[in-house]
């Protein structure tokens, strides 16, 4: 949904979702043209597109969106990006917690916030229970355990995508993720919430609905 197609796409959504008794849980932020690590009119553009999408994940019944948060760039110092998305995500917080719908922040390979550590130092510097973590054991893969992410940021995390990764890896070779220690963060009851599965569509050609 883009910000422009917001008042027909709205009703059709909670129409769908009435009819098939299939309530919106996440949704995720990929209408921001601008750069929450970044300042000036960038960050302004993002911060306001941000909010507004807060306002149409609640008139759908989402809990809970993900977001990027922006880009690193040669030209961006990485100490200016952290303070510009810790102060850009504090005016964010109030808006989601007037619409009721959490922003979760998702690791990405935008070279930004690379240890769990950081993620939960970010998390506390923002203060509020309406800004949190997305869990995608996916995209850590590559460079660390995911489980270590799982057991650090615990209560933060707001929702979590499933999926594989497979390859080389920072931390040596990563024949796929070890879903055992991850489920074992769960276990512990650090997170009660839903688990999204992803999945490439050619698995559903190959195994069909045993997939």
């Amino acid at each position: 949904m883009q910000l422009n197609t917001k008042e027909t796409l709205i009703p059709e959504i909670n129409r769908l979702s009435g009819q098939y008794k299939l309530p919106v849980v996440s949704l995720v932020h990929w209408q921001c043209t601008g750069n929450l690590l970044s300042s000036g009119s960038s960050q302004r553009i993002s911060i306001e597109q941000t909010c507004e999408g807060l306002e149409i994940d609640g008139k759908v019944g989402a809990k809970c969106t993900l977001h990027t948060l922006g880009a690193m760039t040669p030209e961006l110092y990485y100490d200016e990006a952290y303070e510009n998305a810790v102060c850009s995500l504090k005016e964010i917080a109030a808006a989601a917690e007037k619409t009721g719908v959490a922003v979760a922040v998702e690791f990405m390979w935008n070279g930004y916030l690379f240890s769990p550590l950081e993620m939960k130092r970010f998390l506390d510097e923002i203060g509020s229970k309406f800004i949190g973590f997305y869990f995608d054991p996916g995209n850590m893969a590559a460079f660390q355990y995911p489980q270590h992410w799982a057991r650090i940021l615990g209560s933060d995390i707001k929702m979590v995508h499933m999926k594989d990764w497979k390859g080389n890896a920072l931390s040596g070779g990563w024949p796929g993720l070890y879903y055992s220690n991850v489920k074992d963060q769960y276990r512990r009851g650090l997170y009660p919430g839903l688990a999204f599965i992803r999945i490439h569509r050619s698995c559903f050609d190959i195994y069909g609905s045993n997939c």
